[in-house]
């Protein structure tokens, strides 16, 4: 089974930015448990924004 969840609250990205922490506060906000075996999916471009 596949399911999709928005992440609400994600900030504005910048270098340096702690994309782990960002996600993992957004799973918080939006009441979602990460369980071993989940697997999230991150545009390239938000990577390289963090990456700088």
């Amino acid at each position: 089974m596949i399911s999709v969840w928005p992440l609400p609250g994600i900030p504005e990205i910048e270098q340096g930015h702690d994309l782990t922490g960002t996600i993992l506060a957004g799973c918080r906000r939006a009441g979602l448990e990460v369980a071993d075996g989940d697997i999230f999916v991150v545009t390239h471009k938000i990577v390289s924004k963090a990456e700088g």
